[in-house]
């Protein structure tokens, strides 16, 4: 390994490690959810190929950067119970159902790529639950911005 990959390794490494201090999330909550992204990842991968889809570098790259940006989401809630400086009991009120939304979802997906490793059908997955809360939060924000105008 050459001297610029070990400076990016380590880079990566220092960011995590201040996202993860910052935010104030538990170290165990955030490996468990990296590992359910990853091995999602996975058994996506598989799945693909054994429904013989195509598996190209730009597709796998932005399978990528979709589940970095999942991590991503939660590093941003946790940053933000931790700027509204919530009594600790009201936060995790409002944290915990956020974390099972993003838990419940990698999930389904884990469960429907397995799905397709048995029997060979890719399952079009919906995740009702981000979906619906995803629907919900921009029907709320709609309806907010259309009563101030």
């Amino acid at each position: 390994m050459d001297f610029i990959e070990k400076v990016v390794i380590n880079s990566v490494i220092v960011a995590v490690g201040f996202l993860l201090h910052q935010s104030g999330l538990e170290k165990e909550v955030v490996l468990a959810y990296v590992f359910l992204l990853g091995l999602d990842y996975i058994t996506g991968l598989m799945a693909s190929i054994k429904v013989k889809e195509d598996v190209t570098s730009d597709r796998m790259i932005r399978g990528g950067f979709y589940k970095l940006s999942l991590l991503f989401v939660l590093f941003g809630v946790g940053f933000f119970t931790k700027m509204v400086t919530m009594n600790p009991e009201v936060t995790q009120i409002f944290f915990f159902p956020i974390l099972l939304m993003l838990g419940a979802g990698e999930l389904f997906s884990l469960i429907a790529n397995v799905h397709c490793l048995r029997t060979g059908e890719r399952y079009k997955e919906q995740v009702v639950i981000t979906d619906y809360v995803l629907g919900f939060i921009k029907k709320f924000i709609d309806k907010v911005s259309k009563n101030e105008t």
